[in-house]
């Protein structure tokens, strides 16, 4: 059965605007949007009073009204439809003044295609239904709280002085209990939404950024394209921080204990690094203890979380001098060792009077630190949290104007199966990923693009599916070395198809390495990919060579002669 057209109101006194955009959304996405016209600010408002749309695109200039006057009466009268904003002006202030106002988004005539204004309003009705969601059951949940504590009073009130009467009062506050960890798990759920939605075009950002940066660039040019950059990044950070924090306070943070090695992990992160030191003309230093064991039993993820964070700080908070790591064994039993890791650098320092309020979420050291540097006031706060839930402890000693040292011990279990590996590659042939043969799932247009240019970079061949039917019929034509797999498609999600291809397709097609990319940031994620059998997980905005590496883990290579 088809389903009804989505109903879309343009307010824009240029009935010319209107036929343009109404054919270019025509011919993006035939028969699924119905468009209609308000020419004035009275004839919009009252579309919008009497909702006669699920989306309403609001032109800036509205004779004597502005499209930001007509949405804030909007709202004011109870509007909850998305509005988003359509101008010929491609002004950050109005940009700005727009998001302010209430509007759901900000186009720029000049700049959109079918696609480009599609894609925002279906972005637009998705956030709006969230949003709704959330709304209803908060309220809901308002209305339920009240309607049992005024019973539980009035029990109380009635049956006072017999069992019958704790019995009822137990059950109450289970009940109170159980609804607000469903409230918890939609607040869960709406970040992990709201970060799926901002991950995806952040992946676009920061990947074509960091491929113009590879062009020919001017010294200003190539400026402003680190500042993209750098600010992508950023916001990355604190997307990040927000979820990593939201899940702390829920408890759901988990630890695996799996073999690695302390020393590997600390050079990568001294190699992670050290672009951002050198662009503040830092040194940047590692001591590492020699005497601890190659290999331990630990979460190497969350040391690099926690490393990351501190160096990162430290890095950021200095301006001359260096940034140092030291690694330390600090206690060896037979089967159990802990190691000492201090983080020093010659930076801002911190006030004594700040050094016990630095770890509390939300807070910095003061508020010209957090115009200066930014930052969301999560990341000191998450690293304690993930410290102590391991059994550790971390201190501070700092000086202002000096500098700051973060101290922090965890315990690890060593490895007892480890045995050392003997390579067996001939000493003169090396290994190439050059003229793999992948298979790339993923809807989002930019996306694409994006993922092609990179492997095109490394001279592989790619074949593209734009959704699970078309992954599943590549799939049994052609054999891959590679499948790069986006996880949420718009018919069905990439654990389909990983099932299909691990349980309905023969060998060797069904034994096809599979890596996620995906830009979901759910609890547990990675480990849900593993457990449909995919061999890898990287999220998105990807790093070129973190999935790189990743690939190489996966995929058998090819020994070509060193000649």
């Amino acid at each position: 059965m088809n389903e009804e057209p989505i109903k879309i109101t343009m307010i824009d006194d240029d009935e010319a605007d209107f036929f343009i955009v109404n054919e270019t959304i025509k011919q993006a996405v035939p028969n699924r949007y119905q468009m209609e016209w308000a020419s004035t600010y009275e004839a919009g408002l009252k579309s919008i009073v009497e909702n006669h749309s699920e989306v309403y695109l609001v032109d800036y200039h509205l004779g004597l009204h502005s499209g930001l006057d007509l949405i804030k009466e909007a709202i004011r009268k109870g509007c909850q439809e998305p509005l988003i904003i359509f101008t010929g002006q491609n002004d950050q202030e109005v940009d700005k003044e727009a998001m302010e106002a209430g509007a759901s988004d900000y186009l720029v005539k000049g700049n959109i295609s079918g696609p480009i204004l599609e894609r925002s309003i279906r972005y637009a009705i998705a956030n709006s239904k969230h949003r709704k969601e959330v709304l209803k059951l908060n309220s809901d949940l308002e209305e339920r709280v009240k309607l049992r504590t005024k019973k539980l009073e009035e029990t109380l009130s009635e049956l006072k002085h017999s069992q019958q009467e704790l019995i009822l009062a137990k059950v109450k506050s289970e009940q109170a209990a159980m609804q607000a960890e469903k409230a918890a798990h939609a607040k869960q759920q709406f970040l992990s939404n709201m970060s799926h939605e901002i991950r995806t075009p952040m992946n676009a950002i920061i990947g074509f950024t960091r491929l113009l940066q590879k062009t020919e660039l001017t010294e200003e040019q190539l400026e402003f394209v680190q500042a993209v950059k750098s600010s992508g990044e950023n916001l990355l950070v604190i997307i990040n921080d927000v979820l990593d924090f939201s899940k702390a306070q829920s408890g759901k943070i988990s630890f695996e204990k799996a073999s690695f090695s302390v020393r590997q992990q600390v050079d990568s992160i001294i190699e992670l690094m050290t672009p951002k030191a050198n662009e503040k003309k830092l040194e940047l230093h590692s001591d590492f203890d020699h005497s601890i064991p190659d290999h331990l039993m630990g979460d190497a993820a969350r040391l690099n979380q926690i490393l990351i964070n501190l160096i990162g700080n430290a890095i950021k908070f200095t301006e001359h001098g260096d940034v140092s790591i030291s690694v330390q064994n600090r206690s060896d039993t037979n089967n159990h060792v802990e190691v000492e890791f201090k983080i020093s650098d010659t930076g801002i320092g911190i006030p004594s009077d700040k050094l016990t309020s630095i770890f509390e979420e939300f807070s910095q050291a003061s508020n010209d630190i957090t115009r200066k540097y930014g930052g969301s006031g999560l990341g000191l706060a998450i690293v304690k949290q993930l410290v102590e839930a391991q059994g550790g402890k971390i201190n501070v000693k700092s000086t202002e104007g000096v500098g700051s040292v973060f101290t922090f011990v965890l315990g690890f279990a060593k490895d007892e199966s480890h045995r050392a590996v003997v390579d067996k590659q001939e000493p003169d042939a090396e290994l190439t990923l050059q003229g793999l043969h992948v298979l790339l799932v993923e809807d989002n247009v930019l996306n694409q693009r994006l993922a092609m240019r990179v492997m095109s970079d490394w001279h592989w061949l790619v074949d593209l599916a734009e959704n699970g039917e078309k992954a599943k019929a590549a799939m049994q034509k052609n054999s891959y070395d590679l499948v790069l797999l986006d996880i949420q498609l718009p018919d069905m999600d990439g654990y389909s198809i990983a099932a299909y291809i691990r349980n309905t397709l023969e060998a060797p097609k069904s034994a096809t390495p599979i890596i996620a990319m995906t830009a979901h940031a759910m609890v547990g994620e990675a480990a849900k990919c593993f457990e449909a059998g995919m061999n890898a997980h990287v999220a998105k905005p990807f790093n070129p060579d973190i999935l790189y590496k990743q690939v190489t883990r996966v995929v058998k290579l090819k020994p070509v002669l060193v000649v």
